[in-house]
């Protein structure tokens, strides 16, 4: 109290009403400041990532290996609101039921997409009722709507308990494989009634006389996404089987880094051959946390997936159910590094085919990548150099790099975010870090608008290699000229140049997710806008 006084008592204690004003207006500049200085501090996305070297440095896709699996049980929870009506009915609309999403071979046919939603309002209640029963696609949660406050633990819990997809069919190749294996998963459970973008039951036997429909057994994956993702669903699937049958013993690329402390036990590294002749129940669960690790800590929110036995440790665990307010993809994290195995749950990443919207602004963000643009990539960044210099490119970060071991050693991991990484290997043909996007020209029909979003493409690079006209833009001879030489969906797919001579003999009819036609986008990120939807939907599903 006395030396309260004593400043009160100051000849430098403001006491006049200017001088108080003026004060308080000090202080409360000097705390602005402040916390922009710290913000900025701990801000980790001050700089673009070099994307292209990520893309350059993971090999193909390998479908051929892919084909020797039969497809996994995917249930995909979409985080939604009472509100975001119009959201959930493009999703509906576009990826969650499109063939270019889904494929035509089958792939996605144990692959479901169901809303998660927490107590809508009251003026929502009813609205939301209706909604629900017609399209048989919303789980409300018992919670109140929040992002960082529980609600994804609660979804957790609930796939722990409720969560279905349909079983293995038939139809699928390999699927007689999979008989041995039924016994590992719990019993059989009566088929939900189907939303109208749900996949499409066969008719085969085993089949569940009063639905119509073969009875849905517990999923192998859960995922968390945003619901301004825009999901590739054929090829996420994709990702998902490699992680789920193939050994750790093969080379790791992107979406299959392998932790080096990890033992090779069938319980934590299934291999399909050597689970075939098994009679009895086994743990076939990976352990497995996949998505876009950021700065080797965590999963971005926008996706990531999480393996059965993870899911089942989540919801179950006493001390998890006091640790759900925060961010809730670091939290996530936080938990699978509390798991009593935490050196065997296998981090995978994917840092390619994962990435915001082209007008985003991001240091996630470039144009609509294809294959055939990645093919580009890697041949530029890689030809003529030898395995070291290939090792000396910023690569994404290794799971390795211990997520769960809180320490950071990999000169990789130090060089991919470094402020001075060569412009090359940052440079978008489409999108500036840190500025609105300009398209090359005004007056764009709406399909040249979304081919010059396209990374790559003739219309993007009119930017960089225009004279222009008048005004800075393109001129509308140059927008023709580009918009002739603009590559086939086809070319683009198969990872073909179309300069290349095996694109110029290549059969028609490929669709997204036909075989041989996966490697491609997962996940487009950050559209915060409907129209950026919709031009999403443009570029990845409709016709030429």
């Amino acid at each position: 109290r006395r030396v309260l006084q004593v400043i009160v008592n100051s000849p430098f204690f403001p006491s006049q009403p200017a001088t108080i004003l003026l004060s308080v207006t000090i202080i409360l500049v000097v705390c602005l400041s402040i916390t922009l200085f710290l913000m900025y501090l701990l801000n980790p996305d001050k700089a673009p990532l070099p994307w292209r070297s990520y893309c350059a440095t993971e090999p193909p896709f390998p479908a051929e290996e892919l084909a020797q699996y039969p497809p996994v049980g995917v249930f995909l929870g979409v985080m939604s609101t009472d509100t975001a009506v119009e959201r959930r009915m493009l999703i509906r609309s576009t990826w969650a039921s499109h063939v270019r999403s889904r494929g035509t071979d089958g792939s996605t046919d144990r692959l479901v997409v169901r809303f998660i939603l927490g107590i809508p309002q009251s003026d929502w209640t009813r609205r939301i009722q209706l909604e629900a029963e017609s399209y048989k696609d919303m789980i409300i949660l018992p919670v109140p709507e929040n992002m960082n406050n529980g609600k994804t633990h609660a979804y957790i819990s609930w796939a722990n308990e409720h969560a279905l997809v349909p079983p293995p069919s038939a139809v699928h190749p390999h699927s007689h494989r999979h008989a041995n294996l039924t016994s590992a998963f719990p019993s059989p459970y009566p088929a939900p009634a189907l939303a109208p973008h749900d996949p499409q039951p066969h008719h085969e036997e085993g089949m569940n006389q009063a639905q119509g429909q073969a009875d849905w057994v517990r999923p192998q994956f859960v995922i968390k996404a945003d619901d301004d993702a825009f999901v590739m669903l054929s090829e996420l699937e994709a990702r998902l089987r490699l992680e789920w049958y193939v050994p750790v013993q093969l080379p790791a690329r992107s979406t299959t880094q392998v932790l080096k402390q990890s033992p090779a036990t069938s319980a934590v590294t299934p291999y399909w051959p050597m689970m075939e002749d098994h009679k009895e129940p086994v743990n076939i669960d990976p352990m497995i946390y996949w998505g876009y690790l950021v700065k080797a800590r965590f999963m971005a929110g926008e996706l990531y997936a999480l393996s059965s036995s993870l899911v089942d440790y989540i919801a179950s665990t006493p001390t998890i159910r006091q640790m759900t307010s925060g961010a809730e993809d670091k939290l996530t994290a936080r938990w699978i590094r509390m798991h009593p195995r935490a050196p065997e749950v296998r981090w995978r990443s994917e840092h390619c085919w994962i990435y915001d919207h082209p007008r985003a602004g991001t240091v996630y963000s470039h144009g609509f990548l294809f294959p055939s643009e990645v093919t580009r990539i890697r041949d530029e960044i890689t030809k003529g150099l030898t395995p070291g210099q290939l090792h000396l490119l910023p690569s994404s970060p290794s799971p390795e790099d211990s997520p769960y071991a809180n320490a950071i050693h990999s000169s990789d991991y130090a060089n991919m975010n470094r402020a001075d990484v060569d412009p090359s290997l940052t440079h978008s043909t489409v999108s500036r870090f840190g500025q609105h996007y300009h398209p090359p020209a005004t007056n764009l029909t709406t399909e040249q608008e979304v081919e010059a979003l396209v990374e790559g493409s003739a219309l993007s690079r009119l930017r960089d290699e225009t004279v222009g006209g008048p005004k800075g833009e393109a001129t509308e001879r140059e927008v023709e000229s580009a918009w002739r030489r603009r590559e086939s969906r086809r070319m683009r797919t198969l990872g073909l140049p179309a300069s290349s001579a095996s694109a110029q003999t290549l059969a028609e009819g490929v669709l997204l997710g036909d075989e041989g036609a996966f490697g491609g986008t997962v996940v487009v990120h950050f559209i915060k806008r409907n129209e950026w939807f919709l031009e999403t939907a443009i570029a990845f599903l409709e016709d030429e």
